[in-house]
């Protein structure tokens, strides 16, 4: 007979040393894997046993093809239960947008917060429609003003997106290029002083330069304005150029852009130095970008930084709606000197942010009726990943267009023909258009005339007003819609965008 095999009985303590020796040399390439990965080295794939693959035994589905969609929250939605576009009234996630065909129920859409979630919800009221999501209620400071992107299905058939309805003689705007456009502009404000007072320089914070107050921060949100501009001077923020920002003025900024948002206002940082620079302790000796003294690259250097601060700060980069790369760039030879510049600037910030807008001004004062004759359609060949790029211009109805108002002897229609060109224009390029700076004497009845003609055009024509200027520490100036002779500026700023 043949000898039987021996059965090996193992104890608890030899079974348990045998398991763990097995999972060991199995996880040992994962693990090595893994750590590979954190240390930055490029991991090799884990070999793992290969099944054959089976023949289907019948045709697998081909998901259908999907394209994506991009549409930003109604800014003009806000009161009551909306905050900028985005409910606010209870628990839901919910937004408003303009209204699409394409927009079905169970569709994903990645929301400005960076969150991805899945659509409950549509239902269409006339031009708008209101997008119920999956999940927690949504902050309306970390999704207002940030496009949604939508995942839609890929079809002959899919629907071409809403665009706002202009007037009849104006090109429409070209959907999909730029988020920040929107089918009626917003009442925003120029606030504050941080940027005045460059007979000293970099100057003391209350003596030589202010900031808006809280107070005065919380009167403007009241007001109904959604954006503020507020000033700084670029010798204060970086003393030396290519240097490192300096930590007083700095936080200076923060504090104040965080005082904004606590009320609900945007901001946009407009470095405001007419693309010059000064070396001395004056503005007055200002050097031109592109000179020797301050080579291309160096507005650049100082934008990218500004916004990596803010970024920096939680709390401040959700209250930071973009960044003016530079107040009226005057005093260069063309306007290709400072298209080179603006497309230095937007290359640098992209490499910190993809979110925020880039206001570009257009060349010599940034006036709206010379837009066209000054060269500034080559602003529409600058390049920007994100596509949220703006133009900014300033417009005032006296003689000269300089803001100086010396008589009232001023045309009821003289705004809105300045802007008429400017405007056609970057609707045809695909970039939106905004007035950076407009304002006229509240105590000039042409001039007021003349203004609220102009607001109405631009509110629906989707170009931001950014009033000038709300200043409580130069009441005297003759625009200061502090001052209470400018109280009927303020109210038609007030009556346009109710």
């Amino acid at each position: 007979m043949a000898e039987m095999p021996k059965i090996v009985v193992l104890t608890d303590d030899e079974l348990t040393a045998l398991i763990d020796s097995s999972v060991t040399k199995a996880i040992a390439p994962l693990s090595a894997a893994i750590a590979k990965i954190n240390a930055g080295i490029p991991a090799t794939p884990v070999e793992t046993p290969q099944k054959p693959v089976e023949t289907p035994k019948a045709p697998i589905e081909t998901p259908a093809e999907t394209t994506t969609l991009s549409l930003v929250p109604n800014a003009q939605v806000t009161g009551g239960d909306w905050q900028d576009g985005v409910w606010a009234a209870d628990d839901a996630a919910r937004i408003s947008v303009a209204s699409n065909s394409a927009l079905k129920i169970g569709q994903s859409a990645t929301l400005g917060d960076g969150t991805t979630r899945k659509v409950k919800n549509v239902e269409v009221f006339g031009d708008k429609t209101s997008v119920t999501f999956d999940g927690n209620k949504l902050d309306p400071s970390k999704v207002a003003g940030k496009a949604v992107i939508f995942t839609v299905p890929k079809s002959e058939g899919s629907p071409t997106p809403v665009t706002p309805s202009v007037p009849a003689n104006d090109p429409a705007p070209v959907a999909g290029v730029n988020p920040n456009l929107t089918p009626k502009g917003l009442f925003c404000v120029n606030i504050g002083q941080a940027g005045g007072g460059e007979t000293v320089l970099p100057g003391k914070a209350g003596t030589n330069y202010f900031w808006a107050s809280a107070a005065q921060i919380k009167r403007w949100a009241g007001y109904g304005a959604k954006k503020a501009r507020v000033g700084i001077a670029w010798e204060r923020i970086q003393r030396k150029l290519f240097g490192p920002l300096d930590p007083g003025y700095s936080k200076e900024l923060l504090d104040n852009i965080k005082l904004h948002g606590k009320v609900g206002l945007k901001v946009l940082v407009d470095v405001h130095n007419y693309v010059g620079y000064s070396t001395t302790n004056t503005a007055a000796n200002r050097q031109k970008i592109g000179t020797a003294a301050v080579p291309h690259g160096a507005l650049a250097d100082v934008d990218a930084k500004i916004v990596a601060l803010i970024k920096s700060d939680p709390e401040a980069y959700a209250a930071f709606y973009g960044i003016d790369l530079c107040n009226e760039p005057v005093g260069i030879p063309s306007v290709d000197v400072w298209v080179k510049e603006a497309q230095l600037c937007i290359d640098a910030i992209r490499k910190i942010d993809m979110e925020c807008a880039i206001a570009v001004e257009s060349f010599d004062w940034a006036t709206t009726a010379s837009f066209k004759a000054k060269g500034n359609e080559k602003l529409f060949t600058l390049k920007d990943p994100a596509n949220r790029i703006e133009i900014h211009t300033h417009l005032y109805m006296d003689e000269n267009a300089g803001g100086g108002y010396g008589h009232d002897n001023i045309a009821p229609q003289v705004g809105v023909n300045r802007m008429k060109e400017c405007i056609a224009l970057c609707k045809k390029a695909g970039f939106k258009h905004c007035l950076g700076e407009v304002g006229a004497p509240g105590f000039m009845p042409n001039a007021l005339a003349a203004l609220k003609n102009a607001l109405i055009y631009a509110r629906d024509n989707g170009s931001d007003c950014y009033a000038w200027w709300a200043t409580e520490t130069a009441k005297e100036n003759i625009m200061s819609l502090e001052a209470d002779r400018n109280k009927p500026a303020l109210d038609a700023f007030r009556e346009v965008f109710k």
